[in-house]
């Protein structure tokens, strides 16, 4: 299903783009693991890398929206962008610090809604440029799949928070409800 966005007109330049944006992203993560830099420095470098990833990640789902729905290339996308936060909550947990992991993952949860829903409203207000500033964003009546499927895992982590535990049978569920999601895409 295609989004009605025409192809861009010159693939060439964006080709370019994404071969800038690969080569920086792949530079920054080789220098760190190659050369042995003071924590500041390799943290700017690993910084710069998971921007330009980012961006060649949220590029290529625009991409891809030509070929698949426009809500599955984005769920790609989320899924590829928070693989690192799986990663680190999976080191976490393999360690056995159940304490942090669910710090890490609750915290996770509160960054994107508490400061990322913000940050969404305070560009689309700046992006109005001297119109007046919109009071809401409304949303598309396709975007009731997202919307449900965030309530229904957020409503079940409600349930594991009652019972005070993480079981075989709850990572199921939420597997399940994930998998689900991904079908109605």
């Amino acid at each position: 299903m295609s989004s009605g966005i025409p192809p861009p007109e010159k693939p060439g330049r964006v080709a370019a783009l994404y071969a800038v944006l690969i080569g920086f992203g792949t530079a920054g993560a080789a220098l760190v693991n190659v050369l042995h830099l003071p924590p500041g420095l390799a943290a700017l470098f690993c910084f710069g890398a998971v921007v330009f990833a980012s961006l060649a990640i949220s590029w290529g789902a625009e991409a891809a929206q030509f070929y698949v729905s426009q809500g599955f290339a984005v769920a790609g996308v989320a899924l590829l962008q928070v693989m690192p936060e799986f990663m680190v909550e999976a080191v976490i947990a393999w360690s056995g610090q159940v304490d942090l992991m669910f710090a890490n993952a609750t915290g996770s949860n509160r960054l994107l809604i508490g400061l990322g829903w913000p940050f969404i409203y305070a560009v689309a207000a700046m992006s109005a440029r001297g119109k007046e500033w919109p009071r809401e964003i409304r949303l598309r009546r396709e975007n009731i799949l997202e919307v449900t499927a965030l309530l229904a895992s957020s409503s079940y982590y409600l349930v594991i928070l009652a019972k005070g535990t993480l079981a075989s049978y709850d990572a199921i569920v939420l597997f399940g409800l994930f998998v689900l999601y991904f079908v109605a895409l």
